[in-house]
């Protein structure tokens, strides 16, 4: 409970590092200046395909300003799964470790249900989070 408290809102992002599918390392600090939403999701949880499948729309229908960036963090285990899924259609950086939970971001950001939204603000404070699409949009 603890933990979870520093990732509420008000509080200062947690920092990380993760790379996303081809590889390419991403830091929370190389989005300074920028709001950034974290989505955590997986392809074996109905309620996350759904979002996903809801925020596809939403940025076809709502470009997406230049000054947010989007990191889509998928807890599946499956590598075939995660690559067969909505990363081509769905705008942002799309990290998939196989680690499900025991993935280092998805235990500092206290991630215990699919989906979770956390929208940082340009100043690195947690803005929002969010349980579903449809709450974090409001935000954005």
């Amino acid at each position: 409970l603890n933990q979870r408290k520093l990732t509420d809102p008000g509080q200062k992002a947690p920092a990380f590092t993760i790379n996303d599918y081809t590889g390419k390392e991403h830091s929370l600090s190389d989005y300074k200046d920028h709001s950034v939403l974290l989505c955590f999701w997986s392809t074996y949880a109905q309620d996350s395909r759904d979002a996903q499948r809801e925020m596809k729309t939403y940025f076809k229908e709502n470009e997406k300003p230049k000054d947010r960036d989007i990191i889509n963090i998928s807890l599946g285990i499956q590598k075939m799964v995660f690559r067969g899924t909505f990363r081509d259609s769905i705008p942002g950086i799309h990290c998939c470790d196989l680690h499900g939970f025991d993935n280092p971001v998805v235990q500092a950001y206290s991630i215990t249900e699919l989906p979770t939204y956390i929208l940082i603000n340009p100043n690195g404070n947690i803005k929002a989070r969010k349980y579903s699409f449809e709450d974090i949009k409001k935000e954005l």
